[in-house]
């Protein structure tokens, strides 16, 4: 009778695993639509409004996970880089050289490629290099691209 008492007043153990994957998909919904939105309006002409309704969440929402446009640029940067929108590195160099014997073959291969990385990202990157003057928080972004 006690022992059944205690454990009516002990609180559950609460675990934000389902909630934690909720906030992770809002923010990638946050981050692609402000992509997609930034580079057809550009970064400083997008606001919070139009990133919700982008998102299909609210503009508090978005204001919730990116409280400036500081704090944003990177989370998109990251996002069109993962998407391809970077130079491949030494490792992707390698397997793209693999069965090509002639230089010229390598050298067209990775003009290609890097061709291939700007057209994966070129909204959003012709955006960045557009705004980077008078955005501070751009410029590391062009950095890396470049």
């Amino acid at each position: 009778m006690v022992s059944q008492r205690l454990r009516r007043r002990t609180p559950r153990r609460y675990r934000m695993v389902k909630r934690a994957a909720g906030v992770d998909k809002t923010r990638d919904q946050i981050i692609r639509a402000a992509v997609a939105i930034q580079a057809k309006q550009g970064i400083a002409e997008t606001n919070w409004a139009s990133i919700g309704a982008g998102a299909h969440v609210s503009t508090a929402t978005v204001y919730r996970h990116f409280p400036s446009l500081d704090s944003m640029i990177p989370a998109c940067a990251q996002a069109t880089f993962a998407a391809g929108a970077r130079l491949p590195t030494a490792t992707e160099i390698g397997k793209l050289f693999a069965g090509l014997s002639s230089t010229r073959e390598r050298l067209q291969a990775l003009v290609v490629e890097s061709c291939r990385c700007y057209e994966r990202g070129e909204g959003w990157l012709d955006a960045c290099r557009r705004e980077a003057r008078n955005l501070p928080a751009l410029a590391a972004a062009v950095r890396t691209q470049d």
